[in-house]
Order: C-alpha cells, then sequence, then structure tokens
C-alpha cells in the first residue's frame, strides 16, 4: 500500500519537489563587466534576436536596428550581474525535457543566450530552461505561481539560477521601444481619407473662459459633433500610438506597400504627427510616421524632435480592427439635429 501511494506522489509531479535551502549559492557571473559587452543574442526554435549597443543605446538588429526597450535590457543585464547559481544538479539525459533544456531547435528546447565582446569574440554562452518558484520551506517547484529562478544548462552543468530572467526572448518584437513618441496636449486632429475627400475630417482646440475643449470643424446648420465617438478614439493618441505590434523589415510586403488614409495630430508644441496608413497584412495594416514643426523651438524641444525624427525610418504594423475604430469617416462622428 505504501508503495503504490509513493508511485502515485511520482507520477502527479510532486517529485518536482527537492529542497535545495541548505545549498550554498555562488555568483552565476562573478566577473562580468557590462563595459565589455557589446551584443546579447537570444535563439529558440526558428527564431532569433541580437541586441546590439552603441554609444546612442540599445538597438533590435533583426529590426533594421530599432531602438530596444531599454528597460527590459537593463532588467536583463541586473539579472546576469546580480544573478546567483543555487546549485548544480546531477541530472540525466532523460531529464533535460522535463526541464526544458534540451537543444534550442526541438519542442522543448531552451534558450540560447550568448554574450559578445565587441571584437565579436564569445564572452559567454548558456541555456536558459524551465521556471521555478520558491516557498518559504526553501522548496523549488516547477511551474506553480510567480516564478523566482529558472533552471540553465552553463558548461554542460545543469544549475538553478535564483533570477528568472524574465525579460529572455528570442522574438524581435519583444523587444522594441514602445515609448513611440510623447504627444503632448493635443490642439489638433484629422483623419484624411486619399480618395474620398468628402469623408475627411477634423477637430481643433478652443480655449474658453473656463476650459480648453477640442470643436468639430466645418459643421453644417443642421449637424453637430458627436461627442461619444470622438471620446471612444482619444485614447489611442494620448497613449502616443504606442499600440504597434511589430516593425516591418520584409522588402516585398514594404514595396506593395499603398497608403489609402493619414491621421494628423498636432500638439500643443507645435509638433505636428502624420500616420500615413497603408494595406492590410494579415491582422495589421502598416503605418509611417512622419514629424514636422510649426513654431520656432526652444533647445529642450530640438532635442525632443531629434529624438523622435529616428522612428520616421520604420514602417509598423498597427492592429487593423483598432485601426477601424479610429478612422471613422465623416458621417459617423456628426449627428443631425
Amino acid at each position: 500500500m505504501v508503495f503504490g501511494i509513493t508511485l502515485l506522489y511520482y507520477q502527479f509531479g510532486v517529485h518536482n519537489q527537492t529542497d535545495y535551502s541548505q545549498g550554498q549559492s555562488v555568483p552565476f557571473m562573478p566577473d562580468f563587466s557590462e563595459q565589455v559587452l557589446d551584443s546579447i543574442q537570444f535563439n529558440h526554435q526558428n527564431k532569433q534576436t541580437t541586441l546590439t549597443s552603441t554609444d546612442q543605446g540599445w538597438f533590435v538588429k533583426e529590426r533594421n536596428q530599432y531602438p530596444a526597450d531599454f528597460s527590459k535590457v537593463k532588467r536583463f543585464i541586473t539579472d546576469l550581474r546580480e544573478s546567483q547559481v543555487q546549485r548544480n544538479l546531477k541530472v540525466g539525459k532523460s531529464q533535460l525535457n522535463r526541464l526544458e533544456l534540451l537543444d534550442p531547435k526541438e519542442r522543448n528546447g531552451g534558450t540560447t543566450v550568448t554574450l559578445f565582446d565587441q571584437d565579436q569574440n564569445i564572452i559567454k554562452t548558456f541555456l536558459l530552461g524551465k521556471k521555478y518558484t520558491v516557498r518559504d520551506s526553501g522548496v523549488y517547484i516547477q511551474g506553480r505561481g510567480k516564478a523566482t529562478g529558472c533552471y540553465a544548462l552553463i558548461e554542460k552543468e545543469v544549475a538553478l539560477l535564483d533570477r528568472p530572467f524574465n525579460t529572455t526572448s528570442s522574438t524581435p518584437s519583444d523587444w522594441l521601444d514602445r515609448s513611440f513618441i510623447n504627444l503632448g496636449e493635443i490642439v489638433r486632429l484629422q483623419i484624411s481619407f486619399f480618395n474620398s475627400m468628402q469623408d475627411n475630417w477634423e477637430i481643433k482646440q478652443t480655449v474658453g473662459k473656463t476650459k480648453k475643449e477640442l470643436k468639430f470643424q466645418g459643421l453644417k446648420e443642421n449637424e453637430k459633433a458627436n461627442i461619444t465617438n470622438i471620446r471612444k478614439i482619444m485614447p489611442f493618441f494620448q497613449a502616443g500610438g504606442s499600440d504597434f505590434s511589430d516593425v516591418v523589415t520584409d522588402p516585398e510586403i514594404l514595396k506593395n506597400n499603398r497608403p489609402y488614409a493619414g491621421i494628423t495630430i498636432e500638439n500643443s508644441d507645435g509638433f505636428v504627427y502624420q500616420l500615413i496608413i497603408g494595406v492590410e497584412v494579415g491582422m495589421s495594416s502598416l503605418c509611417n510616421l512622419k514629424i514636422k514643426t510649426k513654431t520656432p523651438l526652444s533647445e529642450t524641444a530640438i532635442t525632443k524632435l531629434k529624438k523622435e525624427q529616428k522612428y520616421e525610418n520604420y514602417t509598423y504594423r498597427l492592429s487593423t480592427a483598432k485601426l477601424k475604430g479610429l478612422l471613422q469617416i465623416r458621417k459617423k462622428m456628426i449627428k443631425k439635429k
């Protein structure tokens, strides 16, 4: 009877709990120096991401050197510097599948991380696998609750790391900087359809005695603005367009892009942003950004302009469903009195 209970205990995963509370941890990368780190490469299955550094920051190589999300890169580098090896484990090859430490090309493969210096020499390469959580008792449990560490294959040895490396990803779009542009206070919004001028509309800020408000332009005597529909679309613009899903690099897709609509946004600092909407590709539509200014700029504004103009060099994927909600024709934005 005891044997039967023990067997069930093993089959249903309780054997994954091992007490290492008495283990002596050591630094994962004791000699790590961020100053010599030039690039980081992630590989998992058929995906690869390479982060490269310059004096202007970190960039995603597979997305035409699009700026990388600095907070994610910083978090990963901090994990490298501060992570501890809780313990090395004696694990047979048959257990690598369970720990997701097989070759990255296989189904339960890990993610290979390779660090390079300025001369493209390998600083270190290792494999990150399954994450685990730790109870107060020091018991390691795979896949339950919030991850506090992960398994890793380091120089052919399986180790327990005390950091989960949550930012690790081999998908380039996961690393893109989504701060995009800072619109600030919007004073004008215009929706334009290039082949249907009668569907275009515009709202501008007016300053009353007690408040500022955006008013619909060009209303006829028997028309009034549909305030409800206008309010529905404003959160997207106030978020600075950060809802893009990816940056397009495929030359064939770019070659066939045909713009059909434009969204023009002017802010109180005199910046004019134009989002040019193109063809649909799958569940997204292509979008390009143009930035202009209307007034003489302060030094702060010039710095902001230089920072944001780098986004003009890319073509973005925006959700087609969301764009259809934004690109409302004029008759949807007005009501009859």
